[in-house]
């Protein structure tokens, strides 16, 4: 019953880079983000915890996916509005307790 963005995802990443522009030179603008959760592995409140920052701002701290949405095997999205980036985006995951696990990024440029 997952929508299919949160049916998968990456386990265990610190890091994600997203590339946003190929210039070198684009100036820095607004974007929503939109990360897509899931606890697939059945985990329990408590069992899986990590910590998201974005472009270097802490946006989650201590995120706990299974208590947040409810329980296991249902999906569970974090909006973050005004995040400024250039040519690329960062997106840390710092475990707490058990590994992290992120199902889907989406960004999209605001005021266009």
């Amino acid at each position: 019953g997952l929508d299919w963005v949160a049916c998968c995802g990456v386990k265990g990443a610190s890091t994600i880079r997203i590339s946003l522009d190929g210039d070198p030179n684009v100036a820095k603008r607004p974007y929503t983000v939109r990360l897509h959760f899931a606890e697939v592995d059945g985990q329990a409140p408590g069992e899986r915890i990590f910590d998201v920052r974005i472009q270097d701002e802490n946006v989650l701290s201590n995120f706990d996916i299974s208590k947040e949405a409810g329980g296991p095997n249902r999906g569970i999205v974090q909006e973050f509005k005004q995040i400024q980036a250039g040519r690329e985006m960062t997106i840390a995951l710092t475990p707490i307790t058990g590994k992290t696990i992120l199902c889907g990024v989406e960004i999209v440029a605001e005021g266009w």
